[in-house]
């Protein structure tokens, strides 16, 4: 398995987890407004965790990157990032 790959499911296991939907539902193309759990205060909280987990700063950029799962990846692979608590 790629590293990419191994991002993605991680992400995908978050949103779930977090939105309390199925992974399953969590595509590459997902975005804020596909899904009604993915609300401000959900988004928020996704990006204080990646902080947490991937130690993303959280900045006016990491708030607007990080609203479709393609755009948290690319945020995660531009930094660098390993994540924190594997």
């Amino acid at each position: 398995m790629s590293t990419q790959e191994q991002r993605f499911g991680e992400v995908q296991n978050i949103i779930a987890e977090l939105f309390g939907i199925s992974p399953d539902t969590v595509s590459i193309g997902l975005k804020i407004q596909d899904i009604p759990e993915w609300d401000s205060i959900n988004h928020m909280n996704l990006v204080l965790h990646l902080e947490k987990e991937y130690g993303i700063p959280v900045n006016e950029s990491s708030i607007v990157q990080c609203t479709s799962v393609s755009g948290i990846l690319q945020t995660l692979s531009s930094q660098s990032l390993p994540r924190s608590n594997p």
